[in-house]
């Protein structure tokens, strides 16, 4: 784990802070008796929207937490694996802008985040994560007064039970949960406004068995659960996965949302007995979903911009939300304005996302037919394997365009129309006979011609590079 005590300009050119301030102490003043005091802003690494609504005997405090929520039935994601999709979360645009698009580019240092914002708009802010794709070195730090990131090498913190090669400790994503917790403990009513932020890897980690879930399958299942290393060359289309292996992987993955709900009933029970759940914004959302397909070779996430891994959870309350069911589309580059809205502070014009502030006051938006989009410049999917991109690029492997129930995906396989009303499981491809696929195309033709990701490059190494192996993210050789 990674303590840091960031400075608030972090990465970023002063220019655009001091607008930023200057923006943001003005209005600080002028929010009105219903704003929201706090933001809680919880991300689950790798949950499948089609979860909701939870199970009460299965999840009961994901449950409970739903049902107090306005919960989005057409939310997505920006991308399919982390970290272009959590850089969309906290910066309100998307991959081709922010930049942050293959292992090795960070969010681009002119690009503000909603750490920053809220930062110089009097807010505590506070990080809990699992690192890798949300490592420091990405640029997320910036803007935290307190960024805790787990990292593999803890030569210097032998409490926390990390094993040496490389994969995360049995219980770090566990401890992740604690450090939190025991945070909010220590939170006074005096405290300045809270900004936090807790993103966990415990779901997406299924394919690494925890203790308790390889006990609870094991005692549903005959036989032994299989090893780390076989369910990520399987997943990964290097080897195949036998009908047994789907099965152990999905009962494995559904044992980590058990855990999870245990854990995020223990967060929640500390929001509410240190007061911060009537006067806060909280945002259960996830930054992609899971393949569990093989029929039709759509596995593990990466590399397809199917509905299985672009639709995700996406649940809101707050002070004067009702809670309920929304079908409005939304998507991740919507979160950092709404929160300025709700917070009445204003919202910088240059963002691809859009304030969903009305559909929380239980009005509808003023456009609900905008497209929204979905890219992934890094991984794709050669002859059921997944690869990686050799070199930066300018233009997507694969972009989706996402008007209500209509997917329109391109990639170098071809094109993809799908409507997932009359279809949910994106069978039948009726881009031939579908009479907007030319506009479609046109939409997707026009932003990858004038937007082209910036970059700011590293070298992944080290802590980085093995916290990643161990997250399946880095390929597996033959």
């Amino acid at each position: 784990m990674t303590t840091s005590e960031r400075s608030p300009v972090g990465r970023r050119t002063l220019g655009t802070f001091l607008a930023l301030f200057l923006l943001a102490t003005a209005s600080a003043c002028q929010r009105g008796p219903d704003a929201p005091r706090n933001i809680i802003l919880i991300s689950i690494d790798t949950l499948n929207a089609d979860l909701l609504p939870f199970d009460p005997e299965e999840h009961p405090n994901l449950s409970v937490l739903a049902q107090r929520s306005l919960r989005f039935t057409r939310a997505v994601s920006t991308a399919p694996w982390t970290l272009p999709s959590h850089a969309s979360l906290l910066t309100g645009l998307y991959p081709d802008r922010h930049g942050a698009t293959a292992l090795n580019q960070a969010i681009d240092a002119g690009v503000s985040t909603l750490a920053e914002i809220l930062h110089r708009a009097g807010f505590e802010t506070i990080a809990f994560t699992g690192g890798g794709y949300l490592d420091p070195v990405y640029g997320f730090d910036s803007g935290f007064d307190r960024y805790d990131d787990i990292v593999p090498d803890a030569s210097n913190r032998p409490d926390l039970k990390i094993i040496r090669d490389g994969r995360p400790g049995e219980d770090d994503e566990l401890y992740l949960f604690d450090r939190a917790i025991e945070f909010l403990e220590q939170h006074e009513a005096s405290d300045p406004p809270l900004f936090l932020f807790l993103h966990t890897y415990l779901v997406h980690d299924y394919f690494s068995p925890s203790p308790w879930a390889r006990k609870e399958v094991e005692a549903k299942r005959p036989g032994p659960v299989q090893t780390r290393s076989h369910f990520i060359l399987c997943l990964a289309g290097r080897t195949s996965c036998s009908r047994g292996d789907w099965s152990q992987l999905e009962a494995l993955y559904r044992a980590e949302v058990h855990a999870l709900d245990a854990r995020l009933g223990e967060l929640y029970q500390v929001l509410s007995r240190k007061g911060l759940v009537g006067d806060s914004l909280i945002l259960l959302v996830s930054d992609h979903g899971e393949g569990f397909d093989p029929a039709a070779r759509r596995i593990h996430h990466g590399g397809r911009l199917t509905e299985e891994l672009i639709r995700i959870p996406f649940l809101v309350s707050g002070p004067g939300i009702e809670p309920g069911v929304s079908d409005s589309p939304v998507s991740l580059i919507d979160v950092v304005p709404t929160v300025l809205a709700q917070l009445k502070l204003p919202v910088p014009p240059d963002l691809d996302g859009r304030s969903f502030d009305p559909v929380l006051r239980g009005e509808a938006l003023p456009d609900a037919s905008r497209a929204l989009i979905a890219t992934d410049y890094f991984y794709t999917w050669n002859k059921g394997a997944r690869v990686v991109a050799q070199r930066l690029l300018s233009e997507p492997l694969s972009i989706a365009i996402i008007e209500d129930d209509l997917w329109f995906i391109a990639s170098a396989s071809g094109e993809s129309v799908y409507d997932v009303a009359s279809d949910p499981r994106q069978r039948t491809n009726i881009a031939k006979r579908f009479k907007a696929t030319s506009r479609m195309r046109r939409i997707a033709s026009a932003r990858i011609a004038t937007v082209k990701p910036p970059t700011t490059t590293f070298r992944e190494e080290g802590a980085l590079k093995e916290r990643l192996g161990a997250l399946g993210y880095i390929e597996p050789s033959e």
